[in-house]
């Protein structure tokens, strides 16, 4: 049935795949990236097509040594059931949506990945404006309940920051079948964002469906309709939301779809978009994948290479991952070091968090890693093929999975006390606003009035202190020369190693130094058991009045909590510079007027960030010698 590969070749698995523009493409990607000998095949399928046929032509690529992989479109989801047991490895996203867009071969093993939800997340970051969702309060429509609106849905409950996502999800099809499968995928993944599901066998149900979305919604075409069939899944009486996001998967065909949704779009404001975006997308992730390890995109990702023009980048140049946004620009002198080692630096999302798409895309060639405080999911680290060291800028690693990381051999060093001064100067100086009411007092001169608040002085206050690591044995000293008295609490702390730890309070008892105290300072990683220190039975028992400041971790704080201690005026003004996700969604307890809310500067100032690079570079420097790569 299939004819030995001559030359290195890539398969094309869809249904009209002579029709596509990637076989145009292709050749001008492969000369790009010095591939001229490859070469791209179509292998088309009937939609749903018979198990055997699919089984086939994955044991043919298996077998054939000239055949190196191959995409998968339309058939993802029918190919994977087929063919699971034919793969000798299955990467974490495929194995959760139980599907396969493309297929690779490494080291005589043959892979099924999942590269949808790195693809659609690539087009959507491209399209959607980061603040669509939070000021519409849209929701996203996607009919069609196979590969595409799995891996759309993921990256939206998944991927991007609460304040980025839908209000609510809906998905339609004509199976329920297929209905139920994405309805047990989305239990496995876990999100707070409401799912309906609908059946929907007739383009009269979707259209019904739409009507009732609200303004800013977004509607997505994910069923093939237009593509790999005629039609589409909406009547031409449908009546779009306002400001509508349309997004047609497709890029060829009859596009139906694009058309009703372009008869509207003068008097509606909809933004419409093709799938060409992501079609690129698609097609780089494959070949990234499958015969290269660069993309032929890889500027349009913002993947930023600081090798010199001169030098060729190969498959034995090494590879560092950096991703900390004070780090981001690449232009410290101290990565010098790294490049002057034969080391390239990836930045995937400069002056940016990077989401888990970001990371699982930029992740599968470095060997080590420059680590910020973004999460990082088992995902990114089961997609680490050459990751050794990781090196943290800054102390704290409630972002790694530390037991999954051991359980590799991935060493972690850790820039302990780099940018301490920098946090413990922000957290002195968010204790001195709330004493003094300034932000208070600003808003209201800026409103036309003249606020007379009387505030307090740090000399002579009592202020708790808890954690006295790096940064909280700073604080204590910093306090302790403006004549605060202070109370420690750490039970882990060494007195040996505490700077004048013979002139302030060692307390072991928390409700006795939160019932002292006229303010305090958080400076102390999460509890093992993840509730919050001052949750609201604690914050029932403090001092009334209390200036509370947190530079640390956000979860230390009861947010619902917090805010019914500023309204009762138990808690006289909280500082906070860390949270769950950056930016934040504005909360009552975030436009609160005395809540004091710095943008996690803590460690972000010109001398931290220098003192930081250096460290982290070094450490990652010697972790990588130790492992045998320096």
């Amino acid at each position: 049935m299939y004819s030995p590969a001559t030359q290195p070749t890539l398969y094309f698995m869809g249904v009209t795949t002579a029709q596509s523009s990637i076989m145009k493409v292709f050749p001008a990607w492969a000369r790009h990236l010095d591939l001229d000998d490859a070469v791209i095949r179509g292998m088309d399928f009937a939609l749903h097509d018979s198990p055997e046929k699919y089984r086939k032509a994955v044991a043919f690529i298996r077998d054939d040594p000239m055949s190196k992989g191959a995409l998968v479109t339309t058939h993802k989801l029918d190919l994977f059931e087929a063919c699971r047991d034919m793969f000798d490895e299955i990467d974490p996203h495929a194995a959760l949506m139980s599907e396969v867009s493309c297929i690779s071969k490494r080291n005589g093993k043959l892979i099924a990945h999942a590269k949808d939800p790195i693809s659609s997340g690539l087009a959507m970051d491209g399209f959607i404006p980061p603040d669509h969702f939070a000021t519409t309060g849209g929701q996203l429509f996607s009919m069609g309940a196979g590969g595409s609106t799995i891996a759309i849905t993921w990256h939206l409950m998944k991927a991007v920051p609460a304040a980025r996502r839908p209000a609510a999800i809906v998905i339609s099809n004509r199976s329920q079948h297929r209905l139920d499968q994405i309805r047990d995928i989305h239990a496995q993944m876990g999100s707070d964002i409401p799912v309906r599901y609908h059946l929907a066998p007739m383009p009269q149900d979707n259209d019904r469906i739409v009507a009732s979305l609200p303004p800013g919604s977004m509607v997505v075409n994910a069923t093939g309709l237009g593509k790999d069939a005629p039609g589409s899944p909406l009547t031409n009486d449908v009546q779009f939301p306002d400001r509508a996001l349309v997004w047609e998967l497709n890029y060829r065909g009859d596009l139906i779809f694009l058309d009703q949704a372009q008869a509207q779009d003068p008097g509606k404001s909809l933004q419409i978009e093709d799938g060409w975006t992501y079609f690129l997308h698609g097609w780089t992730q494959v070949i990234a994948e499958v015969l290269t390890s660069q993309s032929p995109l890889r500027d349009r990702r913002s993947k930023r290479s600081l090798t010199s023009p001169s030098r060729p980048v190969g498959a034995d140049m090494k590879r560092i991952l950096v991703t900390p946004r004070s780090m981001s620009a690449g232009d410290h002198p101290a990565f010098e070091r790294l490049t002057a080692a034969g080391y390239e630096l990836i930045l995937p999302t400069p002056g940016a968090m990077p989401t888990e798409a970001d990371l699982i895309a930029a992740i599968p060639d470095c060997c080590g890693w420059i680590a910020g405080v973004e999460p990082v999911a088992d995902a990114v680290i089961a997609a680490a093929k050459n990751l050794r060291v990781i090196s943290r800028n800054g102390s704290g690693v409630d972002n790694l999975p530390l037991d999954v990381l051991k359980s590799k051999g991935i060493r972690v060093e850790r820039a302990v006390g780099a940018n301490a001064n920098g946090v413990a100067e922000l957290a002195l100086a968010s204790l001195l606003a709330g004493f003094r009411q300034i932000p208070v007092n600003d808003r209201g001169i800026r409103a036309g009035d003249w606020p007379r608040l009387r505030g307090r002085e740090i000399d002579g206050a009592t202020i708790g202190v808890l954690g006295l690591g790096a940064i909280g044995g700073l604080v204590a000293d910093k306090l302790l020369r403006l004549g605060a008295h202070v109370l420690g609490f750490d039970p882990f702390a060494d007195a040996a190693t505490l700077l004048h730890s013979d002139r302030f309070e060692r307390i072991t008892d928390l409700d006795e130094l939160l019932t002292r105290c006229d303010g305090v300072t958080l400076h102390m990683p999460m509890p093992g058991n993840g509730v919050a220190v001052l949750n609201r039975a604690v914050l029932e028992t403090v001092r009334p009045g209390v200036i509370v400041v947190n530079t640390a971790r956000a979860g230390l704080v009861d947010q619902d909590a917090m805010f019914d201690a500023l309204e009762a005026e138990r808690v006289a003004a909280y500082a906070v510079d860390v949270f769950d996700t950056e930016p934040p969604t504005l909360t009552a307890l975030l436009t609160h007027a005395r809540c004091i809310s710095t943008s996690h500067i803590g460690g972000f100032t010109k001398e931290s960030v220098a003192r930081i690079t250096d460290v982290t570079v070094d450490n990652l420097l010697a972790g990588l010698s130790e492992a045998g790569l320096g």
